[in-house]
């Protein structure tokens, strides 16, 4: 038995043998669907499009149409359909006539469960044989079809990778001529933004060479996740042109992201070095962009020599703005980071082993930085980052990691108030000498959050508002260096905490906050000094 369920459909112009065949049986016992019950061969055939039985048990004698004309245009629409006769005694021409049809089962009138029962299992294996049959030629066909171009694949593949041997190198040769001629050749190197397996791959030639025209594609192979494919018969202009259009094609088709490398045009024996030069050429792809096409050139790669250092300073600046929004729940902020720092790297086409072991320190410091009791597990990203093709790839691998990051440890509003609070603290300390340091600053500038939040969250925190906060810290920064050196001026001391437009006032809040002025303070730190 196969797994398959089949259709029953009962045709009969007495209502009460259509009603007993129905409950007689148990359909779904016998791993069969009752799909309808029909009083006469006109209104089963014009049902049969829609409800599509496997299986037909007809009288023979019945108004509109009878069993036989039924059997007969149905098997011209339905070949494979199974028909089972219900005939009375008397009418045994009719079931003779029927079996011409292809007819092969009848049950006679009265009828009981066991007869049906019997003729149903006859037919279930019938079709069960019937539907492995199929499936077994289909699979042979299908193995057939995938021989000879495997095969071709395979040469193909051994030859541009240098396989051969040169006995076998000149067979190829001297087959590929007597097949296709000794026309120029150009190569193209095809491959997805995202890395395919080889059968995924495989799965796209055929679509490529239907948008390329069939008649100019000569061979394929799949290397190294790369679809190669050997085309003639198109200007270089021309093949542009139509590769911008089979690019548009794909992507829609596909779901997926497209780029190109076009070898130099040449002789079937020039194809490896073309090959090389490709490979070697679509390495430009991983700063040109998710989609791209590009020829190839006598100049050498696109890739810089440029130090890391020149990289430096705006990569600590970007690194420090990650991990601040991540700590404060900032996706938004956080995104403006990221974005920047690829911006920059975009600029500045470092080498691309540069760029790689920037995005893996990035990773490690991601976990490091913002994940609580960290291990090594960010040495698991190592690999796939090393895998990737394009910076957009690894762009959007480590913005979903930073997210991830953010979510697991800083995504509740409890964690997010806390984090925000202590991080809008180490920024009023390490811009006291700010003049316009205030809460509209900080969001503006530095987290990129409403103001009102944040003060809410600051104050819950902190057990005082945001202002507060900063004066205090002003004037303890004032203390601190009255404390280093008594020998600052007022006016110094002012500038120092971020008050100097105002050294009145920050006289004023230096009495408000330690109940002397400033002098007096600095005279009773000398006190303090001489006496001890």
């Amino acid at each position: 038995m196969t797994n398959e369920s089949y259709r029953v459909m009962v045709v009969d112009d007495e209502r009460i043998i259509r009603e007993g065949i129905a409950s007689l049986v148990d359909w779904q016992g016998m791993g069969l669907e009752l799909a309808g019950c029909l009083k006469d061969g006109a209104a089963a055939l014009e049902e049969m499009e829609q409800l599509r039985p496997d299986i037909v048990i007809t009288d023979i004698k019945m108004p509109r149409m009878d069993g036989l004309e039924l059997i007969k245009q149905a098997k011209e629409r339905f070949p494979d359909m199974k028909f089972v006769v219900l005939s009375g005694y008397g009418e045994f021409r009719f079931a003779s006539q029927a079996m011409k049809h292809g007819v092969k089962h009848y049950i006679l009138k009265p009828c009981d469960e066991h007869d049906i029962k019997k003729v149903l299992t006859d037919i279930v294996n019938e079709l069960d044989v019937e539907s492995r049959e199929r499936k077994a030629l289909g699979q042979m066909e299908r193995m057939l079809s995938e021989v000879v171009p495997r095969a071709r694949e395979k040469l193909l593949s051994d030859y541009l990778l240098g396989r051969m041997t040169d006995d076998e190198t000149a067979d190829y040769l001297e087959q590929v001529r007597l097949h296709d001629g000794e026309g120029m050749l150009r190569l193209l190197a095809c491959r997805t933004e995202t890395e395919l397996r080889y059968e995924e791959a495989k799965k796209l030639i055929p679509l490529i060479v239907e948008h390329l025209g069939e008649k100019h594609v000569k061979h394929y192979a799949v290397i190294h996740q790369v679809m190669v494919l050997l085309v003639a018969n198109y200007s270089k202009t021309d093949l542009l042109e139509r590769m911008e259009y089979t690019t548009t094609r794909l992507e829609s088709e596909a779901g997926s992201k497209f780029i190109w490398s076009i070898g130099r045009e040449g002789a079937m024996t020039d194809m490896p070095r073309a090959f090389e030069d490709a490979m070697r050429h679509m390495e430009q792809a991983y700063y040109l962009g998710e989609r791209s096409i590009t020829a190839l050139r006598t100049e050498g790669s696109v890739d810089k020599a440029e130090s890391p250092a020149v990289f430096a300073a705006a990569e600590l600046d970007h690194y420090s703005g990650i991990l601040d929004h991540i700590r404060i729940g900032s996706r938004e902020g956080l995104n403006k980071e990221l974005a920047a720092l690829f911006s920059k790297l975009r600029q500045l086409r470092l080498s691309i082993g540069t760029t790689t072991g920037i995005s893996i320190d990035l990773i490690a410091i991601l976990h490091k930085q913002c994940v609580p009791n960290p291990t090594n597990e960010y040495l698991n990203h190592t690999v796939p980052i090393l895998q990737m093709k394009t910076l957009g790839e690894v762009e959007r691998y480590i913005s979903e990691e930073a997210h991830s990051i953010l979510d697991k440890y800083y995504g509740t509003p409890a964690a997010r108030g806390k984090m925000a609070a202590h991080r809008m603290a180490r920024y009023v300390h390490d811009n006291l000498e700010r003049e316009e340091l205030s809460l509209q600053w900080l969001a503006k500038h530095k987290l990129f959050m409403n103001p009102d939040y944040l003060g809410k969250l600051f104050r819950k925190e902190m057990k005082m508002s945001f202002p507060q906060y900063v004066a205090k810290a002003r004037i303890e920064k004032a203390k601190e260096a009255i404390a280093r050196s008594g020998d600052y001026k007022i006016y110094e001391l002012a500038e120092m905490s971020g008050m100097g437009s105002d050294p009145k006032y920050f006289s004023n809040l230096f009495k408000k906050q330690t109940g002397c002025t400033p002098q007096e303070y600095k005279s009773r730190i000398a006190a303090e000094r001489k006496g001890g």
